[in-house]
């Protein structure tokens, strides 16, 4: 399955939790092989978005698209698929503070893995570039923004 490149469509979203309507009419494309940014204030439905095209909600209406694909619609395998393809950074995440972006990305591979610091290096900066981030590397978590 060749998902790099399939468009995300979300077509007349309507989104919210129980009842509650949080955004209405919500029709976008996030273009294949570029990076979205979804901007707003506090409370104003960027995170239940996100978890919605994720295919961590289902949309109260609509249809959320992958490739033309109803993500609701697809067999587990290919969702996992797609799933494994995604990712999204919050502002506030897990950085720690006093390690720099770099650091942060390194951890889990100097505890966890049995890697050499030369392999971890390389790995690091390879997933950095993969993010558009490879030249904040040496940046603390309170020097980045948005």
């Amino acid at each position: 399955m060749d998902i790099d490149s399939w468009d995300i469509t979300l077509n007349d979203l309507t989104l919210g939790y129980g009842e509650t309507v949080v955004l209405e009419s919500v029709s976008d494309v996030l273009p294949a092989g570029k990076t979205s940014v979804i901007l707003g204030g506090s409370g104003c439905g960027k995170s239940t978005l996100l978890k919605h095209i994720l295919g961590l909600m289902k949309p109260m209406k609509g249809r959320i698209l992958i490739g033309g694909n109803d993500l609701f619609s697809l067999p587990h395998s290919d969702f996992r698929s797609i799933r494994r393809r995604m990712g999204v950074l919050f502002q506030d995440g897990a950085l720690l503070g006093s390690l720099t972006l770099a650091e942060n990305v390194a951890l889990p591979l100097k505890e966890h893995t049995r890697l050499k610091d030369k392999e971890i290096a390389e790995k690091v900066r390879s997933k950095l570039e993969l993010v558009g981030l490879d030249e904040f590397g040496v940046y603390y978590p309170s020097e980045l923004s948005g």
